[in-house]
């Protein structure tokens, strides 16, 4: 999708609410990057799951690290940081409101809404597989348990759908 987007050359990636982990990547192939003022972006290093033996995880890990030497430079065009920002960025798993993604150089601009019409902000995300969510986008839980057993189950379920995907 990076690809076909930066080759068609003049497209514009419209955040409507929060744009994280592969999306921020698709969005930075656009010519401008626009965000709803309240929007959210976060950057993290590659994930993936394996099994196999000990030489099978030092493989996979090197595939990550390429994953995300690939990702970092398309980063580094977007916003002119450096690639050790980039990456103590991503290692951080980096959340950003939309004057931040701005300041950084993540987006172009900034909007109000008016444009998205109804909607924007208000979309809601299941974002329960990721460790420093902003509490602005984290949905109340009944309690801490409650969190922590739907957090385990959602990255249970994703991880059963990539199998799924790759064996079948």
């Amino acid at each position: 999708m990076y690809a076909a987007i930066k080759l068609h050359g003049n497209v514009t990636a419209q955040i409507d609410s929060v744009a994280v982990s592969a999306a921020t990547f698709v969005a930075m192939a656009a010519k401008e990057v626009t965000m709803i003022d309240g929007g959210f972006m976060m950057i993290h290093n590659a994930w993936t799951f394996g099994f196999g033996n000990k030489n099978d995880f030092i493989e996979l890990a090197d595939l990550l690290g390429k994953f995300d030497e690939s990702i970092i430079k398309d980063y580094i065009k977007k916003t002119g940081k450096s690639q050790d920002e980039i990456a103590v960025m991503m290692d951080a798993e980096t959340w950003m409101n939309a004057e931040e993604s701005k300041e950084m150089g993540f987006i172009d601009s900034i909007f109000d809404g008016e444009e998205a019409g109804e909607g924007g902000t208000n979309n809601k995300w299941n974002l329960s597989a990721f460790d420093n969510v902003p509490q602005a986008l984290a949905a109340p839980g009944p309690d801490p348990q409650e969190e922590a057993w739907q957090r385990q189950r959602a990255m249970a379920e994703r991880r059963l759908r990539i199998l799924n995907a790759v064996t079948h």
